[in-house]
């Protein structure tokens, strides 16, 4: 039995030998290019004894600028279902095909497709309107408010019943005043206003949507 021991000097060399014609400087130099018999230049490398197809081991080099390359990314971006330029690039490797300098020629191609300029753009901001005078100007509390319900609650009294509540907000100094209502119609709201007026004394101006039981109060 003859053993062959290789150093990582000899391996050095073996690469020196096999890229002897090209630059160190090239970007081709580390891919260890070579021709096959069809004369496409493929990626080269040292799994040429792995179990794996030809195409996959060896891939074929593509430009970074070209006609070709450009519909190839499209075609394999959207075999992804748009997704980023990390497994756009995957797929493009598994079908054969090794893109010099790939991941600027994918964030490129990526960048002016109209989907995803649509899918990855920021979120749009709007700026808000100015305060209400009610809100700047001071004033006693709860002489300007604003009044809205929130949730049903389940009570149990002889069986479940819902109760919703009522929120009374302070335009000025944001205070909160709470109380309840049976249910949402006009009636139940008028108890609830009335209780709070009563507490809380009269107001100048109340704020409302356009709720039935608020438009019939």
């Amino acid at each position: 039995m003859k053993l062959k021991v290789v150093g990582e000097a000899s391996t050095r060399e073996l690469s020196k030998q096999r890229n002897q014609t090209i630059k160190m400087s090239s970007r081709l130099y580390h891919l260890d290019p070579f021709l096959d018999k069809d004369g496409l230049m493929r990626v080269g490398g040292r799994i040429k004894r792995a179990n794996l197809p030809v195409v996959t081991k060896h891939p074929v080099m593509l430009p970074r600028k070209s006609p070709i390359t450009d519909l190839l990314i499209k075609f394999c971006h959207a075999k992804v279902n748009r997704m980023g330029r990390g497994i756009t690039q995957n797929e493009l490797r598994q079908r054969g095909y090794w893109i010099v300098g790939g991941s600027s020629a994918m964030s490129n191609c990526i960048s002016q497709g109209v989907i995803c300029r649509k899918l990855r753009r920021p979120l749009e901001t709007q700026k808000m309107s100015d305060l209400p005078i009610d809100q700047v100007e001071p004033s006693p509390p709860f002489s300007y408010c604003a009044v809205d319900f929130f949730r049903p609650f389940l009570i149990k009294e002889r069986s479940e019943v819902k109760r919703y509540g009522v929120i009374f907000t302070c335009m000025a100094s944001r205070s909160v005043h709470l109380e309840t209502a049976n249910s949402l119609n006009t009636s139940s709201f008028m108890n609830a206003l009335s209780r709070f007026l009563s507490r809380r004394g009269p107001v100048r101006q109340l704020w409302c949507d356009q709720g039935t039981n608020f438009v019939g109060a």
